[in-house]
């Protein structure tokens, strides 16, 4: 039996260039399927429709 399992990222970011460089380099350079929203509401919508694991970090907060 072949298992064919999908490897995908569900990526939550608001600025639309750090968005899609992301997307391009993960989907080009490691093979993963992406989803993309730019708001954790669109992710929720998002996920109503998708099996999805979803880790919304911001990279914004300083230590």
């Amino acid at each position: 039996m072949l298992v064919v399992v999908t490897r995908r990222i569900l990526l939550i970011e608001n600025e639309n260039a750090i968005r899609e460089l992301t997307q391009l380099c993960l989907e080009t350079e490691a093979g993963w399927e992406m989803l993309t929203t730019a708001s954790s509401y669109e992710a929720i919508v998002k996920n109503e429709t998708e099996q999805l694991f979803v880790c919304d970090q911001d990279l914004s907060v300083k230590l």
